[in-house]
């Protein structure tokens, strides 16, 4: 057995992870000539910080790894519970001020944020019970790891998600000046 197998939920989740990872990369690099400070430090959290969580879900997803996994998991749930929380308090300061002042209930960015929440939460739950599988597999038909190399497909997909991050960060630094 070369593995658990992996659902297309998780495969469709791990995917959107990735490219939402590497989206915001791209608008965090289109972001580095507004800064007059220290666009180095902005270069290092926009490569650091979304490029770990794309390789971390692209060697949890499709390298089957564990450790990576975990840190996907952990990643995820916190996240949802942050943003459930950050949506539970934008709903009472909106009923809030809905009651009190009478100005006019947002519905369309509620509805948008509790779409993204929603999305937040099933990759959540994607990635733990891809985490429980990989566990239950490790512990049960746990070999040696083999010593992989990036293949040349691995390699064409970073440079494809190289490119689509600077791509992106071409239309946001044109676009929006």
């Amino acid at each position: 057995m070369d593995g658990p197998r992996r659902t297309y939920g998780q495969l469709v989740s791990a995917t959107l992870t990735i490219l939402v990872a590497i989206w915001f990369a791209g608008i965090l690099l289109s972001w580095i000539p507004r800064i007059n400070e220290n666009p180095l430090s902005m270069v290092v959290v926009a490569i650091i910080g979304p490029g770990l969580i794309a390789f971390q879900q692209y060697r949890s997803t499709f390298r089957a790894n564990l450790s990576a996994a975990r840190f996907c998991m952990v990643l995820t749930c916190f996240s949802s519970v942050f943003v459930a929380l950050i949506f539970v308090i934008a709903i009472c300061i909106t009923a809030f001020t809905f009651l009190t002042q009478r100005q006019p209930f947002p519905l369309v960015p509620m509805v948008i944020f509790l779409a993204s929440l929603t999305t937040l939460g099933s990759v959540a739950s994607s990635n733990l019970r891809w985490w429980l599988e990989l566990q239950t597999w490790y512990e049960r038909d746990w070999q040696p790891p083999v010593a992989r190399q990036f293949s040349l497909s691995d390699t064409l997909l970073l440079t494809l998600a190289v490119g689509i991050a600077f791509g992106v960060a071409n239309h946001w630094s044109t676009t929006y000046r």
